[in-house]
This record gives C-alpha cells, structure tokens and sequence, in this order.
C-alpha cells in the first residue's frame, strides 16, 4: 500500500505539473475577442471599449489635449498684444521727443516774458505733447503767450531755472509748453 499510495502521489504531482505548463488561454472572452485575429464588427468592438473604459479615457486625453492648445494659443496671444502695445508707445514715445524737438525754437528761450504766474495746482491729467512738464506747486514761469491753444484756454510758458546765474547765460535748462490759464495765478 505504501507504494500504492506513493505512486497515486506522485501521479498527482505530474498531471499538475503537465496542467500547469498547457494551461487552456485564462483571458476572458471580451479580450481573446479584441486581440485575437478573428474578424469582429465594429460595434463588437465599441461595446468592448465601453465596457473597460477606452472611450472615457480616450475622450479625457482629447479634452486634455484641447486645453492645452488652447493654453499655448493664450499665451502667444497675450505676447502679441504686449508686443504690440510695447511698439505702439515706443513709437508715440519717438513721436513726442520729436515733436517738442521741432514745436520750440531757440527764439522761445530767450524771448522776454510777457509776465510771472505761480502755479496754483498741477492737473491730473495733463500730459500731452504739447504740454509743460516737470511742473510742481509753488513754481515761477514765465508767460511767453497768452489764450492759445482749444478754446483759448491755456498759456505759453517757460519753467525758470532755480539758480539765476545760469538763467542769464544759459536757458537750456528751461521747459516750454501750454499751461491751463485756471491753474496759473499772476505774480504782481
């Protein structure tokens, strides 16, 4: 019996081995299905992809891949337009410096004044090409014009230099350019 009961056992051991080495395809019948070479319909193969997701997963890397175009078209978008907006005040920047550069002679420098006016306030928004700049409360100029300009309603003038000395001999520090007439009060 012993050797009865030995064989049996060994017996089982080679039928399991043998089992393992020639196991029957375990995949299940959707997948032998998918990548086997028998010919499937397409709608097969569709319920087949909704069933384990590769329509949901292919529909979110479409959606992935739409907000990154559309990032990438953002930026370069957003660049244009700053590039853009760059020339445009290089250009009116280029515009200005000529245009005071060409508005003023040398004779307005030294043109005697018509009379002083202090300046009462500075207004906010006063920054044309014609304007005067570098301008503060409290400052002299002085009036080389009067009513010119829309509606007559702004001064020629011309800042003084702080330091009369230099104001005698030399006027190339000194600011023209209109001045509202409201803003100005007249030195007696």
């Amino acid at each position: 019996m012993i050797t009865s009961a030995f064989t049996r056992n060994r017996m089982n051991v080679i039928i399991r081995m043998h089992c393992r080495q020639v196991r029957p395809n375990t995949r299940p019948n959707s997948q032998r299905r998918l990548f086997s070479n028998e010919k499937t319909s397409f709608r097969d193969k569709l319920s087949l992809w909704r069933k384990n997701g590769t329509f949901e997963i292919s529909f979110g890397m479409l959606i992935f891949g739409l907000m990154g175009i559309d990032q990438i078209l953002q930026y370069q978008q957003q660049t244009a337009r700053e590039t853009i907006v760059m020339n445009i005040q290089h250009q009116l920047d280029m515009d200005y410096a000529q245009t005071r550069t060409e508005m003023w002679d040398k004779k307005l420098l030294t043109q005697k004044p018509l009379f002083e006016c202090i300046v009462k306030q500075v207004p906010q928004l006063f920054d044309g090409s014609k304007s005067l700049t570098n301008v503060q409360v409290g400052d002299t100029v002085d009036i080389l014009e009067e009513g010119i300009g829309p509606d007559r309603m702004y001064n020629l003038c011309r800042t003084r230099p702080q330091d009369k000395k230099k104001s005698s001999t030399n006027n190339n520090n000194a600011s023209l350019g209109w001045f509202p007439m409201s803003c100005l009060e007249k030195v007696e």
